[in-house]
């Protein structure tokens, strides 16, 4: 969620301003070269959250060629503080992002924090949302994007539908992703920053015109029924966990990667304290041949793992949620980002990729 409020100039005058006389609690934070970490006192931060805050932040305004901002502040606060200062969010809002500030009731909300980088001048809710989730979602089980038709969403906002303000965020992430790996971010970061604050459908189609030089509805149709991946199509937008080290094969034919989530490890970002918390490390790896694999969740049960593919073309990415069964799979040659995840600490959790040889087992 993104409001540019003019009046939250610092985190006491936010509070102050949201909530009149709620008291403020003890605040304990961290700093990088472009982040303030902040957390209410009693929340347990991972040690590499701002480790993990600073990369990510790197990470968008790469891909978006954008200058990495100058300062970014992420707030952790409990939900009972969260919805005390700020009730017009209740319930249905895990944070908000305002500037280059933003709070949240989960330890690293990635999605908030793509609006902090955000600073294309765009405000049209499906495109700002869809930016936002085209980057911070985690992989998936299967495609990692829900392809559908955006039309029925283009000018729902925060207050529409539920239906509607689902679509906002589950739909508008795959059509930005296309529109960033297949046109270009030059001409997306025109359109969305020519869209203004209350763009109309048929603004929003008379610019797309004008700057894609495209018909709206023949791009749309296109998205929605052509597999193909072009040759000339760009490898934005990317999994955070494409950024993260890639982890060497151990042999010709075996990958394997198992480590302890540790919150103390500064390699680890999440945190305990608040109802979203949670661990979570991310690593990649590079797969040499197309070609079938094993692939195999090890460790402790209740860790998760997911595996997906960087490259071009992500709105047709497939991504795969690894079992402690073992699961045959294709996977093509390149670079795969690896996510675990788990909501205890000091959870083991790893990955096996073996290679199947045709004139093997």
């Amino acid at each position: 969620m993104n409001r540019r409020w003019g009046r939250l100039a610092g985190l006491a005058a936010a509070l102050v301003s949201a909530a009149c006389e709620a008291p403020i609690p003890d605040f304990e934070g961290r700093s990088g070269e472009h982040v303030v970490y902040s957390w209410q006192s009693g929340l347990t931060p991972c040690a590499g959250n701002v480790a993990a805050l600073e990369a990510f932040v790197v990470h968008v305004s790469s891909q978006l060629d954008l200058a990495v901002p100058a300062s970014i502040e992420y707030v952790w606060l409990t939900r009972e503080e969260f919805e005390g200062w700020l009730p017009q969010w209740k319930v249905t809002r895990a944070g908000i992002a305002s500037g280059r500030r933003c709070f949240a009731i989960a330890p690293l909300l990635l999605h908030e924090v793509v609006h902090t980088v955000d600073d294309l001048g765009g405000e049209r809710t499906f495109f700002v949302e869809g930016l936002a989730n085209a980057f911070a979602l985690p992989l998936s089980s299967g495609p990692r994007y829900p392809i559908r038709d955006p039309r029925p969403y283009l000018t729902a906002n925060y207050v529409s539908s539920t239906d509607e303000v689902h679509g906002i965020y589950a739909y508008g992430a795959g059509f930005v992703a296309y529109l960033l790996s297949r046109r270009g971010v030059a001409r997306f970061t025109e359109f969305y920053g020519r869209l203004g604050g209350a763009a109309s459908e048929a603004k929003i189609r008379r610019v797309f015109a004008e700057v894609y030089g495209l018909d709206f509805d023949v791009e749309v149709d296109t998205y929605l029924e052509d597999p193909s991946c072009p040759d000339d199509a760009i490898e934005v937008p990317q999994p955070f966990a494409c950024a993260a080290p890639t982890i060497p094969w151990s042999d010709p034919d075996a990958w394997v990667d198992a480590r302890i989530l540790e919150c103390g490890d500064e390699a680890v970002s999440g945190g305990f304290g608040g109802e979203l918390g949670g661990v979570v490390g991310r690593v990649s790896v590079e797969i040499p041949s197309d070609g079938e694999y094993w692939v195999t969740r090890l460790g402790d049960t209740g860790g998760s793992v997911r595996l997906g593919p960087c490259g071009p073309c992500p709105w047709l990415a497939e991504d795969v949620a690894v079992e402690a069964t073992p699961l045959r799979v294709t996977l093509r040659a390149g670079l795969y980002a690896a996510e675990y995840g788990a909501a205890r600490v000091d959870a083991l959790v790893g990955l096996s990729i073996l290679r199947i040889r045709e004139d093997g087992p």
